[in-house]
């Protein structure tokens, strides 16, 4: 009797913890990344080489190793990390830390702060370190616009993260945005004035494209 082999979609394909009869079920991977063990057997790599994978990204790593799913923005720090996960992170990653290294695999933006340290498994997005230490996170979960009053009621030493669109007033006072210890991420475009677009170039972060508004 053939065996009805089954077609496996899913974001991450985490292959660490099957074994070569557990891969022969399938004939086709469809995903973003596939992770395989670290030191896979020649007959988990022989079963492996008869699936069809469709895929973005490919790494190893020890299957002691814990995979855990970051969505949106995430704020990491020393509490809510540890050295056996890799985090995979999709959207904004702002990485707090003072002791511990997280490992991640981003494919949005991660932000560290001056001080903090993480490790990149692998990047398909931004990776970047904020030029200030900031002691403020805001997050916004979709578009933003921000205006004068806003700007004045930020504290330095700010980041701003919006998982949209970043919109700047048109009449946005360009010293008082320089005068500002801010950074802003954005995972949509960045959109303002003409003549602030050269600063905030330097103040901040996205996955979009930077756009005038007059």
């Amino acid at each position: 009797m053939k065996l009805f082999k089954k077609i496996l979609n899913t974001p991450i394909a985490d292959l660490t913890h099957y074994d070569a009869a557990a891969l022969q079920k399938y004939k086709m991977i469809n995903a973003a990344t596939v992770i395989l063990p670290e030191n896979p057997t020649s007959e988990f790599m022989q079963a492996y080489s008869c699936i069809n994978v469709n895929c973005a990204t490919t790494i190893k790593i020890n299957p002691s190793v814990k995979i855990q799913n970051a969505n949106g923005i995430i704020i990491f720090n020393d509490n809510n990390t540890d050295d056996n996960t890799i985090y995979f992170s999709n959207g904004i990653t702002v990485i707090d830390t003072k002791e511990k290294t997280p490992q991640i695999i981003s494919n949005g933006i991660a932000i560290a702060n001056l001080n903090s340290c993480y490790k990149p498994v692998f990047s398909n997005g931004i990776d970047t370190k904020c030029d200030f230490e900031f002691t403020a996170v805001k997050s916004f979960g979709s578009d933003l616009v921000i205006d004068n009053d806003f700007l004045e009621g930020i504290e330095n030493n700010t980041l701003i993260a919006a998982s949209g669109n970043l919109t700047f007033n048109k009449n946005t006072d360009k010293e008082l945005l320089k005068e500002k210890m801010v950074f802003f991420v954005s995972t949509g475009n960045i959109i303002a004035p003409e003549k602030t677009m050269s600063l905030l170039k330097l103040k901040s972060q996205t996955t979009g494209k930077f756009k005038t508004n007059g």
